[in-house]
C-alpha cells in the first residue's frame, strides 16, 4: 500500500478541501481517512 499510492501527493491535493477543527466535532486525521477509503475500494 504504501510503495503503490503516493500518499503526501494525495494528502497535499484534498488537504484545502478536507474540514479543518471548528465548533463541531474534530475531523479524523486526513492521512488516516484517506487509507481507510482506499481501503474500502480495495475490498
Amino acid at each position: 500500500m504504501e510503495v503503490v499510492v503516493p500518499w503526501s501527493e494525495l494528502q497535499s491535493l484534498v488537504e484545502p478541501h478536507y474540514p479543518k477543527a471548528g465548533n463541531g466535532r474534530r475531523p479524523v486525521g486526513l492521512a488516516i481517512m484517506l487509507r481507510t477509503y482506499f481501503m474500502q475500494q480495495w475490498f
